[in-house]
């Protein structure tokens, strides 16, 4: 059964992050005063449909992401949240989905990721280790943690 609700749970990791177009449209919204749907598309970067760039900010509004009202015949929409904040509630929900997942799927992923960091980006496993030590310098000892089992 539990590999029966393992492609939920990996949808649910893929659904919790934002797009290339929702990131674009987002972006747009953030750095302009209340914008309309004509205003976004005429901010975007490239050609888009005005159809396209409506439903993209209706899903961001579903989702949260974004406020929007009324304005004479026209929604104006607006963060919910600043970038930075964003940013760290989609690690939040990348991360709790993450954790849902089962056991060896955790592992596995866990160990991926430090070998891909590790490759890429050794410099942050570095300030990783430095971060995970302060935790762990601030915390009292188990059993469990210590490796000490009788």
């Amino acid at each position: 059964m539990t590999a029966g609700k393992e492609p939920r749970k990996t949808q649910a990791l893929v659904k919790s992050s934002l797009g290339p177009l929702e990131k674009a449209v987002l972006s747009v919204v953030c750095t302009a005063d209340s914008p309309t749907v004509r205003e976004v598309v005429r901010r975007m970067d490239r050609e888009i449909a005005y159809t396209t760039v409506m439903t993209t900010l209706d899903r961001l509004y579903r989702k949260g992401i974004l406020h929007r009202k009324k304005v004479k015949r026209a929604y104006v929409y607006n963060s919910a949240l600043s970038l930075p904040d964003l940013e760290k509630q989609t690690a939040r929900d990348l991360l709790s989905a993450f954790l849902q997942c089962r056991l060896a799927s955790r592992e596995l992923m866990a160990a991926t990721l430090l070998e891909m960091l590790d490759e890429k980006e050794p410099a942050l496993v570095d300030e990783l280790l430095v971060q995970l030590e302060k935790r762990r310098d601030g915390r009292p000892k188990s059993v469990a943690a210590s490796g000490d089992a009788d």
